[in-house]
Order: structure tokens, then sequence, then C-alpha cells
């Protein structure tokens, strides 16, 4: 089914849908008794719009047209990308008021719907949609958006290949010109599929082991205007060194007597930690172990990682924790330090982060 086929489908099953349920809601009498929510359109068509260009806006009109005063308890965005403004919280009886709905549409493509429900304390319907609905367009569809070798070892990423695909949709951008990477340690090539498909080969090659990737690609356009569009490569190359495991979480270290957590590293290579890196009020403490898997020795190194529970902790605590070693393969170990403790109720949630301008 081809994308306008599919939006043409959402759209008349969410009108089918709207509309049985308007008919079932309808009053027989001038009012129902109790409160009642009712609204003359529950979804608006944005139609085809730029996936670069502003927030769609579309302010929808609801009343009580019940014989009680009706009750909006909540608005639950259904994403991210939906903010709202309410009217009113409270309706009299035939009393009206607007739903504002503010629909961010930078991280869309194709077919959508997203909006709010309403909670309110019309018990024929306690949760009430109101949707936006459209297709969004790019000028340029690159994906994946973001290349990830998360957690893979370096000889399978030496010489590994990703792919881009490359769709170009706009008149005005005539071809795709030129790819290149970052650094040498990404290279790129490209093969035109037709007149505006295109198909990027990635290839990475790492020095070492226990590294993040922050690399990118750039794919150069001509057109009316030169475009240029990076699609970053991340991940973590992994040595030979096997953690026990690679999270550690705040969450766990609160909520433990001692507030304490144990990592362990192994390899069949004699190896030692050399030193680990941590904030202040995170401590850390290694000790050999000696142990045999299959009559042969496995060299064990125990970090035992300690929370200072008397120190004030960042709202954005570092996100990642490294153990240097003289392993002649490995001289580092990067571990990946979380944050739940806002999920138990310990601390606030952080403040979220800006949305990244449109690309």
């Amino acid at each position: 089914m081809n994308r306008s086929l599919a939006v043409q489908v959402i759209r008349i099953g969410l009108a089918g849908w709207l509309g049985c349920a308007l008919a079932a809601q309808a009053p027989v009498a001038p009012a129902a008794a109790g409160p009642m929510l009712t609204a003359t359109d529950r979804y608006y068509d944005a139609g085809r719009i730029s996936a670069a260009g502003p927030p769609i806006v579309h302010t929808f009109t609801i009343a009580n047209t019940g014989t009680a005063p009706l009750n909006i308890l909540e608005v639950e965005p259904m994403c991210e990308c939906a903010r709202f403004s309410l009217g009113a919280n409270r309706l009299a009886p035939q009393e009206s008021t607007s739903l504002e709905i503010v629909l961010d549409v930078r991280d869309k493509r194709g077919s959508f719907y997203d909006g709010v429900w309403l909670v309110t304390d019309d018990p024929r319907q306690p949760r009430a949609a109101f949707y936006i609905v459209g297709d969004a367009y790019t000028r340029l569809d690159v994906s994946p958006d973001i290349l990830s070798f998360s957690m893979a070892p370096k000889e399978h990423v030496n010489g590994a290949t990703a792919e881009l695909a490359v769709a170009i949709n706009d008149d005005d951008v005539h071809a795709l010109q030129s790819v290149s990477g970052s650094s040498p340690t990404v290279t790129a090539a490209f093969t035109p599929v037709d007149d505006r498909h295109y198909r990027v080969s990635v290839r990475l090659q790492v020095a070492e082991a226990e590294v993040m990737l922050d690399e990118w690609v750039e794919l150069v356009f001509s057109g009316k205007a030169e475009e240029r569009v990076r699609v970053p490569v991340r991940g973590l190359v992994t040595g030979p060194i096997q953690p026990s495991t690679r999270y550690l979480d705040l969450l766990d270290f609160a909520q433990s007597s001692p507030p304490e957590r144990v990592v362990y590293l192994w390899d069949s290579v004699p190896f030692t930690v050399t030193r680990v890196e941590t904030p202040p009020w995170l401590s850390a403490v290694a000790r050999p172990l000696e142990r045999t898997a299959g009559g042969k020795p496995v060299h064990v190194q125990k970090i035992t990682f300690r929370l200072d529970l008397e120190t004030t902790l960042p709202m954005q605590p570092p996100t990642h924790l490294v153990v240097h070693t003289d392993h002649p393969a490995a001289p580092r170990v990067i571990l990946t330090l979380e944050d739940r403790r806002h999920a138990a109720g310990l601390v606030p949630p952080a403040e979220p982060a800006a949305p990244p301008p449109p690309r």
C-alpha cells in the first residue's frame, strides 16, 4: 500500500470511527442527564505538509450539552510533540470552550495522527480523543537518521558495512553530489538507484577497542542551493575484557545498604585496573581475583563502587565511567551510569532537553 493510499485509509477510518462515536452519543432529548461532552469535530486534517515547517496549530470547540457541570480532569498529550491550551476545565450546562493543539512535526515522517486525550467526568466517554492527522514529507529523506554500532566488538566493527537509503522529494534538490566521513575512522561511498534515490555505504575502521563512537557521515546535495545532511555514527566498540555488567544505576545505590555495587572484569590475559574515573561522590576500589574455567586460569578484577549519600548529586550526573587497565588490547573499559532515582520519587525529574532544530 503506498503512502497516499495509507493516509486516505487512516482518514476514512478515523472519520467513520468518530462519526459512529458522535452518533452514539447524540442525545435523544434536548439535554442529556448529567454532564455530556460534545464537539463539532474530533480531528483536523492538516493534509500534506513539510516536516521542516512550523508546528500545526488547530483549535477545537468543545461543549457541555448535558444538565450538570462537566469537569475536564486532565489533558493527556499522546506524544511529546503535542502541546495544548485549554480555555476552561469546568463547563456549565450549555457552555463551550476552546482546546488548542500545537503539534510539532519536525520528527514526523509519512502519515501521522497525534493529539491529546481529554479525561472528563462524562460517564459516557471518560476519555475523549482529539487528533491532528496528516502526511509529513521532507525535502530529503535519509534513513536511518543515525547509524548505531552499540556494544559491538572491535573485530565485528572493522570492515563492517552499514547502509543509508536516500530519497530526494523536492525538485529544487537535483542530485547527491558527494559523501564524506568525519575522520579516517569513517569512509563512505554512494551508488545511484535512479535520479531520485541513492544508496550510501558506510564502513568503519577503529584503531582500538573500548571507544565511544562520536562520528558522522556528511551528504552534500546540489540544486538551487547546496544542501548538507549529517548522519551521526554512534556506539560503543568493545574489547576483550568481559564485564559482569556495563550498567550501573544510581537508584540501585540509593536503595542498597551499604550503597555499593560491584562490577567484575575478566579475561584470559593477565591485567590490572590502574585507575577508575569517577565523580567526587562515587568512589571505586579494585582488587584482583584468581579463578579457573575449564582448568584454565581466568584473571578477574573486582571493582566495588560506593555512593556517598552525604553529598548532593547533580541533577544530571555523568553518563559514563571509565576504568583504565594495563591490558595490552584493552586500555580501558567503559561503563554506563544511569539515574532512575526520579522514577522512585527520590529526586525530581531532570529538565527535558530542548528539541533539536529541523534538519
